[in-house]
């Protein structure tokens, strides 16, 4: 089963806030039934302080129920009557109402200030079930445990290192493990399991008027986005233009492209795009990325233009199995023009190829010994 995995964000958010001093409450979809606005894999992260101001990232649907559950853990605090552990797990099931999962028999969670009003149900007709992970500080030694289970997915994710997240909803229990061919969600009664990746990175070469757009649509969709204009001139038009300065910090740097190819945008979860209409920049980035893992490589550019350069990539000693794996001209055929045009065409190209990245990564995992990470 296919699933989105969460990014380094929600889990950085919850290291933090948790070292504050909140507590933690983490929402994953596990199954759905029917339509659904969110696949299995999606989750939320909500971090309640001591004063109770809450922060949240991530999302458990298309927005439809996330208000229903910062209100309904807002009311939930810790009360003599019903106090949580240090650790809580539970399922539920969300469509028409909410109830709790039958197989779930611990009931950490009344659920009956959660149930929506009379008649409500997802827009889209479905029904979700969904885990719900408590993390608090109430006991030192359990309470560290949390700290170095959030830090270590951190760490791993940010270093580009892909994982498994187990959690056993009867021995109220998580693990962490290196991704070893586990599939990307693993469900049963009890037991579950969710791959964790690093974030899908996208870099542009050349700073103009469609890696200006593409880069906001790329960063909307997930990607950490950024424009490389390794040439003087375009750079300092670019940093002086009020467009460009309107982006966020970092999204333009101006480095060689083969450098930073290599450094940053060369594993198996990174794209690269080369849009700078010149070959003294533009084919030092495609011969490294080619050589590499990423995900998809293309090239902005007419038909006769591309034939040119992959004549150019081969007599600089790429091979053909290499120079077939650029997509060029880049982007899906809507008789584009302008420049935000050709981006939209570009992205939903993109979109297509992240897809199939994620397909062909779940088939390609074989069974393997996993290796255990600090908890």
């Amino acid at each position: 089963m296919q699933a989105p995995q969460a990014t380094p964000g929600i889990f950085s958010l919850v290291r933090d806030r948790f070292a504050a001093g909140d507590e933690i409450f983490l929402l994953t979809v596990v199954e759905t039934f029917g339509s659904s606005p969110r696949p299995p894999g999606a989750c939320l992260a909500l971090c309640r302080s001591i004063d109770g101001r809450m922060q949240s990232a991530g999302s458990v649907s298309g927005g439809c129920i996330e208000a229903e559950l910062l209100q309904y853990l807002a009311r939930h605090s810790q009360s003599d009557e019903r106090p949580l552990p240090a650790y809580a797990v539970e399922t539920i099931y969300y469509g028409d109402s909410a109830t709790l999962d039958p197989v779930s028999a611990n009931q950490h969670f009344d659920l009956q200030d959660f149930a929506p009003p009379d008649g409500a149900v997802l827009p889209c007709g479905g029904r979700l079930r969904l885990l719900i992970e408590y993390f608090g500080h109430e006991q030192v030694q359990i309470a560290e445990g949390h700290s170095k289970h959030f830090a270590a997915i951190t760490h791993a994710l940010l270093a580009r290192s892909s994982l498994v997240r187990t959690i056993d909803s009867g021995s109220q229990a998580y693990s962490l493990t290196l991704d070893a061919g586990h599939p990307d969600l693993s469900v049963s009664e009890r037991h579950f399991s969710f791959h964790l990746q690093p974030s899908w990175r996208l870099l542009l070469i050349g700073a103009n008027d469609v890696s200006r757009r593409l880069v906001l649509i790329a960063q909307d969709l997930g990607f950490e986005a950024t424009v490389c204009e390794p040439r003087d001139w375009f750079y300092q038009l670019a940093t002086g233009s009020v467009e460009w300065q309107q982006l966020p910090e970092g999204t333009l740097v101006q480095s060689l492209p083969d450098d930073l190819v290599e450094s940053r945008f060369s594993d198996r979860w990174s794209s690269v795009m080369a849009l700078g209409h010149d070959p003294r920049i533009d084919d030092m980035a495609l011969l490294s990325a080619l050589a590499s893992e990423a995900f998809y490589v293309g090239a902005m550019g007419s038909v006769r233009t591309s034939a040119k350069r992959c004549e150019r990539l081969a007599s600089l000693g790429l091979s053909p199995a290499q120079i077939e794996r650029l997509d060029a001209p880049i982007g899906m055929d809507i008789g584009s023009k302008t420049p935000a045009e050709i981006a939209i065409a570009a992205a939903a190209t993109l979109i297509a190829a992240r897809n199939r990245a994620r397909q062909g990564s779940a088939a390609e995992r074989t069974v393997a010994e996993p290796a255990r990470l600090a908890q």
